[in-house]
């Protein structure tokens, strides 16, 4: 058939063409070889750029040595079909755009290879650090162009998405798991030692929250601690988002992930560390604290038997005052019966003087009470110097009172305490003053215990053991002055009761002093009526011995008082030195209380700066924390969109693949009509040899155009 309609188009064509047409019909030929060598050379660049065209190239081979034929491939095969209709400028725009997105999947592949190869490296150098970086936002802006042309390219097909008929790309990495959900780290508030609590979001390791109560004796308070347990590896938490990246990104952020996870992990075991030691000097911090506050409740006791000791001083001072004044009342009595020495001069007893031979004169005993009376006066006033001593000590302690509260309300200032239940402020008690001149017993200031504070976190553990060591110190020391100052209190006691057994024997004394000195009155008075009625008789002489032996008896008893009142004053002077030691023994531990006070004050405030130092670097480490994760909280959205985007240059990937699909089957068709177009020419040149030259030449010029004409058409 193909020969009789080449016959027959000879015949007819004959008459048309003349013999110059046969030039023009090899210079035809030449440039549809040459076209077709230019399509050949196109589709091997395009199969060297894709190994996957390739392929698809070789298997066309294959199926055409074996003769099989695969029939041409419809309009609706093609991603894009060519349509006349379609005007020339989205035509060439659309081949840009391939042409561009062949020139992105190229860098995109030698962006791969590169990084692949910085990411083999266990370190990396600054400046592969910085090539690094250089080769990521040379891809970003590649990946933004792209999605340009993505976009540029949709508004001109009219069309809403590209991928609507196609099946989207779900890789095995893209799965999510509940432990990859963000966030994987939460700071859920402040403590009371104004530390952030950290809970690190694990599947494995889940942190769980119970309340703790710690109660003190004064504030009983209940803290809730959060045990977690860590995770085995730091950066676990940022494994699930790191798989979701490719290649390029997993390989390159690796070795940064793994630096700010050390960094983390080292900063939660410095701040747990902080926590321990915190808790450790908050307990040491809280003995001292009672012991201050037991300390403070001794002194008050002190206080109060100090007031005691001077109520019973003054009522001594009292009965000493009224004894002096008994003693100067009973000084007034008249010496023994005057001499008369104008009635019988010859007399030699009558010329001796005074008293002579009948015991100790009055007038002694007289100068003996004035020297007693001026002892108790200097005693007096040594009481009253020792009262004066006691109150200047009262104002130092109250001003030291005052200072530690100004410490204390500072301390308050800075840091809040918590609420705490004061006992009520019961004053000690207050004796009236006995005399005008003691002052009146000034009323203790009513101090109220110190609040317990939560204790200030110090990270010392070498002041924290010599803090107890000095405490045990400070406590062995106070144990034994109180047990000295309660045997002081017993010999005090039992010499009081002495002095009343003195004081009641010294009352008995001087009323028989009293009653001897109105019997003395009575005799002297009966001498005088005797010596006065010198004529009575010689009966008034015996009488008179016997009141003169009466009298010689109660100068002797008088002589005995006397005695028995100066054992009553070196008894009183040896009392007022041991009232001396005792004095002097309290002054010491007043001394003794007042540096200790002082030591503990120096220790507070040495702990609270301490305190305030690690308090300062709890912050700056919370805010270093708080920014390095201000720092990764965009990397989770970067990642999201570099996704995104990857996924549509793997989507137009796909796409550009099936357009080669379809170029390459339309190259095949083509490659088919040019081996059948040969094969005409080689029969056409076998029937120039047997005579056939102008009908055959014209059957091959016809059908060799009719070639052209398609192969223009397929190219446009």
């Amino acid at each position: 058939m193909e020969g009789e309609e080449g016959a027959a188009d000879g015949e007819n064509f004959e008459t048309d063409l003349d013999v110059p047409a046969d030039e023009g019909d090899d210079d035809e030929i030449k440039e549809v070889e040459q076209m077709i060598e230019q399509a050949a050379e196109e589709l091997q660049q395009v199969a060297e750029e894709n190994q996957n065209l390739m392929q698809v190239l070789e298997e066309g081979e294959e199926e055409g040595e074996d003769g099989e034929q695969k029939p041409p491939a419809a309009a609706g095969d093609s991603a894009f079909k060519f349509d006349p209709e379609i005007d020339s400028a989205i035509l060439k725009e659309l081949d840009d755009a391939e042409r561009q997105a062949k020139e992105t999947a190229n860098v995109i592949f030698q962006l791969k290879t590169r990084v692949g190869e910085l990411a083999q490296k266990e370190k990396m150098t600054e400046e592969e650090a910085k090539e690094l970086e250089a080769k990521n936002k040379e891809l970003e802006q590649l990946m933004v162009d792209f999605e340009e042309k993505v976009k540029r390219i949709q508004q001109l097909i009219m069309q809403s998405n590209l991928f609507e008929s196609m099946t989207p790309i779900q890789p095995m990495l893209q799965t999510r798991h509940k432990e990859d959900t963000l966030p994987q780290v939460l700071v859920c508030g402040i403590t009371e030692e104004n530390i952030p609590k950290i809970i690190v979001c694990d599947k494995k390791g889940t942190g769980t929250c119970k309340p703790k109560k710690q109660k003190t004796p004064r504030s009983p308070q209940t803290t809730a601690t959060c045990t977690h347990r860590r995770p085995k590896s730091p950066i676990r938490q940022m494994a699930p988002m790191m798989s979701l990246m490719p290649q390029m990104p997993q390989m390159t952020q690796q070795p940064q992930m793994n630096m700010f996870a050390q960094k983390l992990n080292e900063c939660i075991c410095m701040q747990e560390k902080l926590a321990a030691e915190n808790a450790n000097l908050e307990g040491t911090r809280y003995e001292l604290q009672g012991e201050l506050m037991n300390k403070d409740q001794t002194v008050e006791s002190l206080q109060r038997q100090l007031t005691g000791l001077q109520a019973e001083l003054r009522m001594v001072c009292q009965e000493n005052r009224a004894l002096s004044q008994r003693l100067q009342q009973g000084s007034g009595a008249p010496c023994g019966p005057p001499c008369d020495t104008g009635s019988r001069p010859s007399s030699p007893q009558k010329q001796q003087k005074c008293g002579k031979g009948r015991g100790v004169c009055p007038a002694d005993i007289e100068s003996r009470l004035q020297e007693y009376s001026e002892n108790t006066e200097n005693l007096e006033r040594q009481l009253r110097d020792m009262e004066n001593e006691v109150r200047a000590m009262q104002e130092e302690l109250t001003a030291v009172q005052r200072e530690r509260a100004h410490l204390e309300h500072h301390r308050k200032m800075m840091c809040p305490p918590p609420p705490c239940y004061l006992p009520p402020c019961m004053p000690p008690p207050c004796m009236p003053p006995p005399c005008a001149s003691v002052p009146p017993c000034m009323p203790m200031p009513c101090r109220s215990p110190p609040c317990v504070m939560p204790p200030p976190c110090t990270c010392d553990e070498d002041t924290g053991s010599s803090a107890d060591q000095q405490v045990k110190e400070m406590k062995e020391q106070y144990n034994l002055l109180q047990d000295d100052f309660k045997s002081k209190l017993k010999e005090v006691g039992t010499l009081r009761a002495e002095n009343q057994n003195l004081h009641a024997e010294l009352e008995a004394e001087r009323e028989n002093l009293k009653v001897y000195q109105e019997k003395i009155r009575k005799l002297e008075d009966e001498l005088k009526a005797l010596l006065g009625d010198k004529g009575k008789g010689a009966g008034l002489k015996e009488q008179l011995m016997e009141l003169e032996q009466q009298l010689a008896v109660a100068k002797q008893r008088f002589k005995d008082a006397q005695d028995e009142l100066e054992e009553l004053r070196l008894l009183v002077q040896d009392q007022q030195q041991q009232m001396d030691d005792y004095r002097n023994k309290y002054l010491e531990t007043m001394q003794q209380v007042e540096e200790q006070r002082r030591q503990i004050d120096l220790m507070e405030m040495e702990n609270q700066r301490v305190s305030e130092q690690v308090n300062l670097e709890i912050q700056r480490v919370k805010n270093q924390f708080q920014e390095k994760v201000q720092e990764l909280m965009p990397l989770p959205d970067i990642l999201k969109n570099t996704q995104m985007k990857l996924q549509e240059a793997q989507q137009m990937h796909l796409l550009a693949e099936r357009n080669n699909e379809s170029i390459t089957r339309e190259l095949n068709m083509y490659k088919e009509k040019l081996a059948a177009l040969t094969n005409q020419l080689e029969l056409a040149k076998s029937d120039e040899a047997l005579g056939k030259a102008k009908r055959r030449t014209a059957t091959k010029n016809r059908r060799l155009r009719a070639g052209a004409r398609e192969y223009q058409r397929g190219e446009s």
